[in-house]
């Protein structure tokens, strides 16, 4: 087994417990998958359109649903990475472990149905991206679909363009997946296109081939999950269940996870060190992070190791910041970093960023206006045009290049941006941005927010300059009303799941608030009950509200997102706002 490797250095590890004819397994494998839909490569077969095709009309039975291990980010999952070795029994069952990620070749019926029996979940572990010569289908694979070593010994890259053959090799390594019982697949070495394969292999090859994969894995009932692949994150997000990535700390990668995050789907991650350095950012996201052994060697190995950031035995996210903690330079509770939003008028955007009260040298905002971490400076999980720094606005040329001094405002631990909507080329609606907020030192240190979406509010409609931000009690609401209505009103979707709750446009609306009032959604009756009040202030025709956050959200903490959509109603006329997303800063 392999690592995928970075800057082009090749490491050849071998762990004496592992057969003698495959290589080491920690490889830094990048991987594949996707939900139900139908989308072809350049070369597909007949065959394969209609399983692709079979998966979408399944994609819509509750049962096939139902039945598929969807893991999510509300509590921490215990798990065990076992790929060195043949897992045994005997020697190798981890106390408190729920979940176990296995080589689905290497791994018997008899040890999938026994963890099973233990109430453990069991992931079935391939290289869809790779050949490896020692694998019993080898054989199987044509000279023609062979290319280059990807820097380790019995593998080369596959062209991953040639369904007609590596279709049916790929189905019947699932169907054998799923006659173990195997109840999910983490399918590897996915991201090709950005190796030097021997073939011409683009983005958009790996967006179809994954989404093949993951079709193909859905079909079949099986969970799958995103390895890797960091650049293709957001773009993959919808087609798979869950993520699993490695050295996404060493590497500053982790906080483009939040795609998965905040939408419900668990993510884990493995560092390659001797400590948990990790643990504060990774916990703070709640991401399932642990520190291995590079081979993932089993216990009973010698140079074995396993140091997970939440201990096994504890059933709750660990309070922490959303960033690494430093010594502060004053008194103070609050996190490092403890708040951003951004807001929205016709003219200009606005950008407000809670530091705390710490002494830093630089404040920094980055923004992705086209969404697309593949272009721009990559940072932290964006690929950002423009940035500002200090009050100057900045953009990406290869390099950053000064564009013009912006507005800015600071206070106690907080600054304040204002920037115009020309200079970051934002003019239409509807649109978006992500955005990175940073706190630097001269040394080189900083902290990195999680990775925040401005969604644009209408600027000329009867609803306008809405937006939503949090503080670590309270959530805020802000709407202009531009026209005269009877009755104001919030639709939050706490759970961002549009199949519950109340339909309102594109969410499924939990609460809302109706002026100064909260009310529930109660799915037995489909009715609304009053949970309390709500402080509202008006100003003229803008109307903002607070509540205590754990009324919608409980005791959940970021990363998490909320839909929000706002209407205003009178006796003769009504608007409604499209959905705005709220992502919470911590």
């Amino acid at each position: 087994m392999m690592r995928s490797l970075r800057a082009g250095v090749s490491v050849s590890t071998h762990d004496s417990s592992s057969p003698t004819n495959r290589p080491p397994a920690g490889k830094n494998r990048r991987s594949l998958a996707s939900a139900i839909e139908a989308r072809s490569l350049p070369i597909l077969g007949t065959k394969d359109l209609l399983l692709a095709t079979a998966g979408v009309l399944l994609s819509f039975l509750p049962a096939l649903a139902q039945s598929m291990w969807l893991p999510t980010p509300a509590a921490p999952i215990h798990w065990q990475w076992q790929l060195g070795a043949a897992f045994k029994l005997s020697t190798d069952i981890v106390p408190n472990v729920t979940v176990y990620d296995l080589d689905a070749f290497d791994t018997p019926e008899s040890v999938v149905s026994a963890l099973h029996a233990r109430g453990c979940v069991v992931i079935g572990y391939f290289s869809m991206g790779t050949w490896e010569n020692w694998r019993p289908d080898a054989s199987k694979f044509p000279a023609s679909v062979k290319g280059r070593s990807n820097g380790w010994a019995g593998e080369k890259w596959l062209d991953i363009r040639n369904l007609t053959v590596l279709g049916p090799i790929m189905q019947s390594r699932l169907d054998l997946a799923k006659s173990k019982g195997f109840d999910a697949i983490e399918p590897d070495n996915v991201d090709g296109y950005t190796n030097s394969t021997g073939f011409s292999l683009t983005a958009q090859h790996q967006l179809s081939y994954n989404k093949w994969i993951a079709n193909q894995c859905h079909l079949r009932g099986l969970s799958v999950g995103l390895k890797n692949d960091v650049d293709q994150l957001v773009a993959l997000q919808p087609y798979f269940d869950w993520a699993l990535n490695e050295e996404s700390f060493k590497y500053s990668e982790y906080s483009g996870y939040s795609a998965f995050i905040n939408n419900n789907k668990a993510v884990f991650e493995v560092e390659y060190t001797k400590t948990t350095s990790q643990a504060k950012v990774m916990n703070a996201m709640h991401i399932n992070s642990m520190t291995r052994d590079l081979n993932l060697r089993s216990p009973r190995s010698t140079g074995y190791r396993r140091l997970p950031c939440i201990p096994d035995t504890q059933n709750s996210w660990t309070t922490v910041a959303s960033a690494v903690a430093l010594t502060s330079t004053a008194s103070s509770s609050a996190p490092p970093l403890n708040g951003w939003y951004a807001w929205n008028d016709a003219t200009a955007c606005h950008y407000t960023f809670s530091y705390g009260n710490y002494s830093w040298d630089s404040l920094r905002t980055f923004i992705d206006v086209d969404t697309n971490p593949a272009t721009g400076c990559s940072v932290g999980g964006i690929g950002a045009e423009y940035k500002i720094e200090d009050g100057q606005l900045f953009r990406w040329i290869g390099a950053w290049s000064s564009v013009k001094p912006i507005a800015q405002t600071k206070g106690s631990g907080v600054v304040e941006w204002v920037v115009a909507r020309s200079d970051i080329e934002k003019n239409m609606f509807p649109a978006s941005a992500d955005m990175l907020f940073q706190a630097a030192m001269a040394s080189g240190l900083s902290l990195t927010s999680l990775k925040y979406t401005h969604v644009f509010s209408s600027s000329a409609e009867p609803i306008v300059n809405y937006y939503a931000w949090n503080d670590s009690t309270n959530v805020h609401y802000t709407a202009t009303f531009t026209q005269s209505f009877d009755k104001h009103r919030i639709y939050i979707d706490a759970d961002c799941r549009q199949t519950t709750g109340f339909p309102m446009e594109q969410i499924g609306a939990d609460f809302k608030i109706e002026e100064d009032s909260l009310y529930k959604f109660e799915e037995e009756t489909s009715s609304w009950s009053l949970v309390g009040p709500v402080r509202q202030t008006i100003d003229g025709q803008t109307y903002s509200w607070r509540l205590n956050r754990s009324l919608v959200i409980g005791a959940s903490q970021a990363p998490l997102t909320n839909g929000l959509v706002f209407e205003g109603t009178s006796a003769l006329s009504g608007y409604v706002t499209s959905s705005y997303q709220h992502c919470y800063s911590y």
